[in-house]
């Protein structure tokens, strides 16, 4: 029961997969290779619904396995080379396209793929040998005499329902395009692919110039600071940093003994050093470099140390630290959102390769 049960799932997930069902699909043909896991078939449809839903490791893993069942199947071996390259191997694309015509020289949409990745004419090979010894056929039995009068029409035995690629017109590899109305010419191509929002995308991308921009502020303020400090003011901007801080006391002190020349030749110099590394961590961050963001957090969470000693000390105010705290939340935001962008870049990525996958040809893996 277990094999027939396997076919009917299989029959019930290829029906899905044609309505656009995907999830269906996939339940079904899970299903089938619990009834049946030596079904090649039901392996390579469930690798065409995971390529139809952009998933195409998953995709690529189901086509190995059809593969690896049936070495034999020019098929599964043809979509096993599509798998690879919308994946971006083309190396290992090209040579299942060969394999796939090497097992059957009439594959014309093999030496179409084939002819789309060399960029020049394919000669098909001469058919290989197969990898499994094929047995003689049997001996036809002797024709039966039927009186005419037990004579009787017959239906022939239905079988499996055709894949859904099988039902699409073939795509000729060269040539004009047919009239309108002519049963014969490109198959249509599958509806697109779910692709992420760009407002996803849009959100993301706000967070990480959001905690980027807090380095320029740490800078802009900070050089403020050294500058009151040069011309012997008392304000100070709590967002600046605490190391720098230190340097405009020593600028301020010194002003006082009549030492600011001196002083300033040592403080300015190390201050405009150290704002210059925030300036080009905040450069690097805003070009979504994860780095940036890492650094300048473990830099800025040490200036915030110092900031909790100085409150000890009573020379910095309470606000400085609440200020250093927002920023520190920003930053981290900043890693969380360049990592997640980074993710979801290459999601669509991967969906554009599956789109344009979906909509050159569909994977066909035969009835048997």
């Amino acid at each position: 029961m277990g094999i027939d049960e396997a076919k009917q799932l299989i029959s019930d997930g290829a029906q899905l997969f044609k309505e656009g069902n995907l999830d269906g699909a996939v339940e079904k043909l899970k299903a089938a290779l619990e009834e049946d896991p030596a079904s090649a078939q039901a392996h390579s449809y469930l690798g065409a619904v995971y390529a139809r839903k952009g998933e195409m490791p998953l995709s690529v893993e189901q086509f190995q396995a059809a593969v690896d069942i049936d070495p034999d199947s020019a098929s599964h071996t043809f979509n096993l080379g599509q798998a690879m390259e919308t994946s971006g191997n083309k190396m290992r694309a090209q040579a299942l396209y060969e394999k796939a015509l090497a097992l059957d020289p009439k594959y014309a949409r093999a030496q179409q793929r084939l002819e789309a990745l060399t960029g020049k004419p394919v000669a098909a090979p001469a058919p290989s040998a197969p990898s499994r010894p094929v047995p003689a056929p049997p001996a036809p039995a002797p024709a039966q005499v039927v009186p005419p009068a037990a004579a009787r029409t017959v239906s022939a035995p239905a079988g499996p329902p055709a894949a859904p690629w099988e039902n699409q017109p073939a795509r000729p590899l060269a040539g004009p395009p047919p009239a309108a109305g002519s049963s014969q010419g490109y198959s249509a191509p599958p509806p697109p692919m779910p692709v992420a929002k760009s407002g996803q995308v849009s959100l993301l991308e706000h967070k990480v110039q959001s905690g980027a921009r807090w380095f320029y502020w740490v800078v802009g303020l900070s050089l403020i600071n050294t500058v009151i400090a040069l011309a012997n003011m008392s304000i100070h901007f709590a967002l600046g940093l605490g190391v720098t801080s230190i340097f405009d006391a020593i600028l301020s002190a010194a002003a006082e003994h009549g030492a600011m020349g001196k002083a300033a030749i040592i403080c300015v110099p190390v201050n405009l050093a150290i704002l210059g590394v925030y300036g080009a961590l905040g450069y690097c961050a805003s070009k979504r470099m994860q780095w940036a963001f890492i650094v300048g957090l473990v830099l800025y969470s040490l200036d915030t140390a110092l900031i909790v000693l100085s409150l000890f000390a009573g020379s910095m105010m309470f606000i400085g630290l609440i200020i250093h705290v927002v920023a520190l939340v920003a930053i981290a935001g900043g890693i969380k959102a360049s990592g997640q962008l980074k993710q979801v870049e290459q999601q669509m990525q991967m969906q554009a390769r599956a789109q344009a996958y979906q909509q050159n040809q569909a994977p066909r893996p035969p009835l048997k």
